[in-house]
């Protein structure tokens, strides 16, 4: 896997490194350099491929960013594996596309593929869980 790498302008907001106390046998690991982003664009990146994201905020561990589709999807924002998905909501599955951050937070919404349960995961995870 190439290393993903996510910054703005030049400052490096999270990567995948080996030089890491959580590395093992020298396996990459997703390390966050700011634990909250402003609104804005950012560049997401892995190898030779680069995407424009506009970042809103982070909300329950979760970076959140509109795609150039205009759909919102969360990555996860805390050291270990990366993961990222789009933001459905949780009673249709339709995409989320103009939420904002305090919807987000209400449990209605979910990152897809990760998992959620009210009393386990509430307030503090609104988004989801993954296992790792």
């Amino acid at each position: 896997m190439e290393k993903i790498v996510i910054r703005r302008a030049e400052e490096i907001l999270a990567h995948h490194t080996r030089h890491h106390p959580r590395s093992s046998y020298g396996q990459p690991i997703w390390v966050v350099e700011r634990d909250e982003v402003e609104p804005g664009d950012i560049i997401w990146s892995q190898g030779d491929h680069e995407q424009t994201l506009y970042a809103l905020g982070v909300v329950g561990g979760w970076l959140v960013v509109r795609q150039p589709n205009g759909v919102l999807a969360g990555i996860i924002w805390s050291d270990g594996n990366y993961f990222a998905g789009n933001i459905v909501c949780r009673a249709t599955g339709a995409p989320a596309r103009s939420e904002s951050l305090d919807h987000l937070e209400s449990g209605r919404y979910q990152v897809e593929s990760a998992l959620v349960a009210d009393d386990a995961f509430m307030p503090g995870s609104p988004l989801g869980c993954i296992m790792s």
